[in-house]
C-alpha cells in the first residue's frame, strides 16, 4: 500500500498543525471498530505526565488514572500490541512489512 493511501495528501494528512490530526484511514478504522474511547484513554493514561490540566481533568472524571508505563518508555510497544485484540489481522496494510 503506498504513502497515499494511509498518511499521505489522500487522507489530508499533514495539511494542518494540528499535532492531534489523525490520518482518516486511522479516524475511520477507529470508528469501524468502536475503538475512539479506548484509543483516548490508552494514549491520555499513557502521556499523562504531558497532558494539560483540562485534559487531566477530563481524565480523572472518567476514573482513568496514569499508566505506570509511559510512552517512549522501553516496552510500551510491546505492552500496545499485546492490548489490541488479534494485532496482526488488525494492522495488516497499517505497518509496512
Amino acid at each position: 500500500m503506498g504513502d497515499d493511501t494511509i498518511d499521505g495528501p489522500a487522507d489530508g494528512w499533514g495539511s494542518s498543525s494540528d499535532p492531534m490530526l489523525m490520518p482518516k484511514s486511522i479516524v475511520d478504522y477507529l470508528a469501524k471498530h468502536k475503538w475512539g474511547m479506548a484509543h483516548l484513554r490508552w494514549h491520555t493514561q499513557r502521556n499523562w505526565d504531558l497532558m494539560p490540566p483540562s485534559a487531566l481533568d477530563y481524565a480523572k472524571k472518567h476514573s482513568w488514572t496514569r499508566a505506570d508505563l509511559q510512552e517512549g518508555q522501553k516496552g510500551n510497544g510491546i505492552e500496545f500490541l499485546a492490548w489490541v485484540p488479534d494485532s496482526e489481522t488488525h494492522f495488516k496494510g497499517f505497518v509496512p512489512e
